[in-house]
C-alpha cells in the first residue's frame, strides 16, 4: 500500500516535471533571449528583454510547481486517509446493511 503511495508521489513529480522546473526555474520562458550585440541601446534593450523573460519563466514555472505541490499534498492525504482505513474496510458491507436496515440516509 505504501508502495502505491510513493508510485502516485512519483507519478506526481513526472507529470508536472518538477526537478527539471526547479532546476531551470530562472531560465528564459520559451528561450526567448538576445544576445544583444552591437552598441549600448541594443546591449540594454537585450537585457531587458532577457530580464523579462526570465520574470515571465518564473512565474510560470512557479505557478506549475505549485500546482504540482498541491497535487502531491492531495495524493499523499488521501494516501494515507485509505493506508488508515483499509484495515476497517471488510466491515463496510455489514455496516452499510445494517444502516440501511434502520433507515439512515431517507
Amino acid at each position: 500500500m505504501q508502495r502505491a503511495i510513493v508510485q502516485r508521489l512519483q507519478w506526481c513529480g513526472e507529470t508536472f516535471s518538477m526537478a527539471p522546473l526547479l532546476r531551470t526555474l530562472f531560465a528564459p520562458f520559451k528561450q526567448t533571449y538576445n544576445n544583444g550585440g552591437g552598441s549600448i541601446d541594443v546591449k540594454l534593450h537585450a537585457f531587458m528583454d532577457n530580464i523579462i523573460s526570465r520574470f515571465v519563466g518564473f512565474f510560470a514555472r512557479s505557478f506549475i510547481l505549485f500546482a504540482g505541490l498541491v497535487a502531491s499534498f492531495f495524493v499523499l492525504i488521501t494516501g494515507m486517509a485509505f493506508v488508515a482505513l483499509w484495515p476497517f474496510a471488510p466491515f463496510a458491507a455489514p455496516i452499510s446493511l445494517v444502516m440501511i436496515a434502520l433507515g439512515v440516509g431517507r
